[in-house]
């Protein structure tokens, strides 16, 4: 009987463990979809508007605890909000592949149509990143300048950060404080 309740428990927190990792490794393609929301909704509305008092409601977010940032359930993304900008990050738990691909376009889409004002500025030679895009309005020593970068680096470039793909993933929007 011993033997038998110690072998339905193994059994028990097995499963557990292999729902707990199998929830990290296949995660839901609503994530990007998520994450480039809570960028429209607590972003965009700041930077067009200059004014981090202007920020929405972040009550369902979970304070951070660094700087002024919080973390976001659903797209397990962290938010941080300063007097020059507003970013989202997946540092908490880095996209996949997959999840990258959708994040980036739906970022094109988004900056198309929030700041159409914003070209895409293929000079800034950084292309050792293992991403980077940035949409700027104005020249480059313009005190106006202002613009959205997203850009995707390993946290550690180490052979084993690139073994499991951890590369951390930066949506950010640079605004003129006013």
């Amino acid at each position: 009987m011993k033997f038998a309740s110690k072998l339905g428990l193994v059994a028990i927190g097995g499963l557990a463990l292999g729902l707990g990792i199998r929830h990290n490794y296949e995660r839901q393609p609503e994530r990007a979809i998520a994450a480039v929301e809570l960028f429209r909704a607590v972003c965009v509305p700041v930077s067009k508007l200059g004014d981090v008092g202007s920020a929405p409601d972040l009550s369902d977010l979970v304070p951070v605890g660094i700087r002024q940032s919080w973390a976001d359930p659903k797209s397990q993304f962290v938010l941080e909000l300063t007097s020059s900008h507003c970013s989202i990050s997946d540092v908490l738990l880095h996209m996949n592949s997959e999840e990258r691909d959708q994040f980036a376009a739906l970022t094109t889409a988004l900056v198309a149509s929030e700041f159409p004002m914003l070209t895409l500025d293929d000079s800034h030679g950084l292309t050792e990143w293992d991403a980077f895009q940035l949409w700027s309005q104005f020249e480059r020593d313009d005190s106006r300048r202002w613009g959205v970068t997203l850009s995707r680096f390993s946290s550690e470039e180490t052979d084993l950060s690139r073994v499991f793909d951890q590369s951390n993933t930066v949506l950010k929007v640079n605004f003129v404080a006013k």
